[in-house]
This record gives structure tokens, sequence and C-alpha cells, in this order.
């Protein structure tokens, strides 16, 4: 087995339930991490401190991967998130969302990460008339 299946294995042991205190076991700590909505970027040493809050704010959060793909020391991972946040405008309701992520390995552990998501349905549940045609372009084109 391969560094990246091998990698892949304990993401899928780590990350469905945003287990926090195994986050070391996935990244190293010089690692860069950048995941939407964010401004800059996070350390590997930083991720687990990330991941604890984003679990505060919605304790039921869980991860479903749909597909993944290794391509050399590359793991490609599609997932689908889904929680509901205790604070906030959104509070006590349901939300899941989709997303992406690539991460590059060093040895047995991510280097460089990218996680993008669909914000759409987030932000519909904050504004329903974004979610109308199901794009920023296609609601733009058909008012």
């Amino acid at each position: 087995m391969s560094d990246a299946e091998t990698w892949l294995n304990r993401y899928a042991e780590i990350w469905p339930t945003f287990d926090h205190g195994r986050i070391h076991e996935l990244v190293h700590l010089e690692a860069t991490i950048f995941h939407s909505g964010m401004r800059a970027p996070v350390t590997g040493a930083e991720e687990p401190e990330y991941v604890r809050r984003a679990k505060l704010m919605m304790p039921d959060v869980a991860l479903e991967i749909r597909a993944s793909a290794c391509q050399g020391n590359v793991v490609f991972v599609e997932y689908r998130t889904s929680g509901t946040p205790v604070t906030g405008r959104l509070s006590g309701r349901s939300l899941s969302w989709e997303g992406i992520g690539r991460f590059t390995l060093r040895g047995d552990r991510v280097i460089d990460a990218v996680g993008r998501w669909d914000t759409l349905p987030l932000w519909a549940e904050l504004e329903p008339e974004m979610a109308r045609d199901g794009s920023f372009l296609e609601a733009s084109l058909n008012p």
C-alpha cells in the first residue's frame, strides 16, 4: 500500500467526526492548509485548533467521503459535510454542503492542502432567494 493510500485510510477514520485530537496523524506541523472562506492559510500546527473551533460551533459536524483518488503523492477527496450550528443566525438548522480537497503529501503526512466547498447552500439558508436557480450567474441572468 502506498503512503497516499495509507494516508487516505487514516483520513477516513479521523475526518468523518472532525477528530481534532488526531489531526497530527495526518498533517505535518509546517503544512500549509487553505479552506474555503479563510483570509489566510493555517499551518499544520494550527489546524487542530481550527477544527476544534469548528466542532464547538457545530458539535454534530460530520463528513462523508463520496469519492477519492490517489495519484503519486497527491490525494483528492470529494465529500459531503453536515451539521447543526449551535450559535449564530443558523443556530438549530440542519445544514449540509459538498466539497473537495486536494492534499499533497510528504511521506505519510500532508504538507500542502486546499479544501473547497460550495457555499451556496449555506448562503441560501441566510438569503433564500440566492437558491432559486442554483448559481449566482443563473440567478443574475434569470431574475
